[in-house]
């Protein structure tokens, strides 16, 4: 089945507010990028919320997890 023929599936045994929905999603995601752009044409930060913001990484990040491993074997 081709991902056409699988989404029209699923279209047909949606609700009609599920549907209503998506295409309110759909239609804001078209106008989104178009919004935000600024006159130089870059995108605003709305359009990347996280930008800026700090990445912090734990200490332990890349510690060995034995006890996964063990569960894993077993």
């Amino acid at each position: 089945m081709t991902p056409r023929e699988e989404l029209i599936q699923v279209i047909e045994t949606s609700s009609d507010d599920l549907i209503r929905a998506m295409l309110n999603l759909l239609k804001a995601m078209k106008l989104a990028p178009k919004a935000a752009a600024h006159e130089n044409g870059q995108p605003s930060d709305s359009v990347y919320p996280l930008r800026g913001l700090p990445l912090i990484i734990s200490d332990d990040f890349d510690e060995p997890m034995s006890e996964l491993w063990e569960a894993l074997e077993s």
